[in-house]
């Protein structure tokens, strides 16, 4: 499911994976970046869903956790009824 976002996410998910291997000195550079990616994405209108973003974006942080992956499915399903 998490593939279906397709391109517009996808240099979202490259700047998480450096962000999560990267030493803890070096990350605020990162989440700098990811901020202004994610803000981009809104301003373009390339993502219409500030929250469905959010989600897929504590998803990115941890994608092991179950939780983030089933609350933004949950989040998605509502927003197509």
């Amino acid at each position: 499911m998490v593939d279906q976002f397709g391109e517009p996410l996808d240099a979202l998910r490259g700047l998480y994976g450096r962000f999560l291997q990267c030493p803890p000195a070096e990350r605020r550079g990162w989440y700098c970046r990811i901020q202004d990616e994610k803000k981009r994405l809104l301003d373009t209108g390339e993502v219409v869903d500030r929250e469905a973003l959010r989600l897929y974006c504590l998803y990115l942080l941890a994608p092991d956790e179950k939780y983030w992956f089933d609350a933004l499915a949950h989040h998605l399903g509502k927003a197509r009824t």
